[in-house]
């Protein structure tokens, strides 16, 4: 499994210009944070982290492809 990791304001800003998401709390700073902070706890049991804060979808992609080739030949 993996983990696409990005700091809450990151994950803010990019749900503030997307779709609506109907559980994200956009309007409670404190509601965010503590859903944002629960989630993270389960996420991280993933097997592998890949920090999506940086780079584009498809540099992400092509680091989760190379992760992923390493490690089911």
């Amino acid at each position: 499994s993996f983990w696409l990791d990005v700091p809450l304001a990151v994950a803010a800003a990019r749900l503030q210009t997307g779709e609506a998401r109907p559980l994200w709390p956009a309007e409670d700073a404190l509601a965010r944070r503590a859903m944002f902070e629960r989630r993270r706890a389960a996420y991280a049991l993933a097997d592998h982290r890949v920090d999506s804060s940086r780079g584009s979808a498809d540099e992400v992609a092509r680091e989760i492809e190379a992760i992923k080739n390493a490690f089911w030949r």
